[in-house]
């Protein structure tokens, strides 16, 4: 009887281990609860790399289908708000579907995570799949939470990881940076790797994406004055060794196609 019971504590506990492990290790951060990688079926290895990076650090990661787009669906493009300026130049040539990919694939999760409306939920996470984790993910973003109640309350997006030689900001403490507005297109390049405030999508983010002026990391710089985005540092995620090198969108752009990546 004893041994009986026995077994069954420890098939119990080893149960209740293996739940954990896939909900997250049983690890949790207070600035998301749900993470998600953009991603494409036609790319499966991406996504594979990514799914083991965050398996590894515990995070609950889904994929978001990523959008593609041919020549056959340029005029689809315009009740989108897109504009015709960012697929086809004077002689009628076709361009930049590859960015147009990228713009639609993040407001498109945006759109679904302000419509799924939890106010238990404080953030999600939002990566694109050529990216993977520091190791002790969540030892260190938790130790940035208190400085970032102290020095960036007011946050809607927090990157964490962003092309650091283009960075236009102040720093507001010793791992914060905080955006500021940029019209040329030249600062503030990344957006792979975001924490954003679920409050803010539907009133702040969403409306500045209703129409695209420019692809997705440069159009979010020139509202900066509306959108509260700090830059972690150092980086908390960083390109894939493997496929960040290669980029799906001047693949497939070239292709004709979009992608998110």
């Amino acid at each position: 009887m004893r041994r009986s019971s026995r077994t069954s504590r420890r098939r119990q506990k080893k149960t209740r281990r293996r739940r954990n492990r896939q909900s997250g290790g049983g690890q949790r951060s207070n600035l998301f609860q749900d993470a998600y990688a953009i991603t494409l079926q036609k790319y499966p290895k991406r996504f594979a790399n990514m799914t083991a990076a965050a398996n590894r650090e515990g995070v609950p990661l889904k994929a978001a289908e990523g959008v593609v787009i041919t020549r056959n669906d340029i005029n689809t493009l315009p009740p989108l708000g897109v504009g015709t300026t960012h697929f086809k130049d004077r002689t009628g040539a076709v361009f930049n579907l590859g960015v147009i990919g990228a713009f639609l694939a993040h407001r498109n999760l945006l759109q679904k995570i302000a419509s799924e409306a939890d106010a238990s939920k404080v953030g999600t996470l939002i990566c694109e799949d050529d990216v993977t984790f520091e190791p002790g993910f969540y030892d260190k973003l938790a130790a940035l939470e208190g400085e970032i109640k102290e020095k960036a309350n007011d946050w809607d997006i927090l990157f964490l990881d962003k092309q650091l030689n283009t960075i236009q900001g102040s720093k507001v403490s010793e791992h914060l940076m905080l955006l500021e507005k940029d019209m040329t297109g030249f600062k503030n390049w990344g957006i792979w790797a975001y924490i954003v405030k679920n409050a803010s999508i539907k009133e702040k983010i969403l409306p500045t994406m209703e129409h695209m002026l420019d692809v997705p990391d440069i159009q979010l710089a020139k509202f900066a004055d509306r959108i509260r985005m700090y830059l972690v540092t150092p980086s908390l995620m960083h390109g894939d060794p493997e496929t960040s090198t290669k980029s799906v969108v001047s693949e497939l752009d070239t292709g004709a196609v979009a992608s998110p990546a």
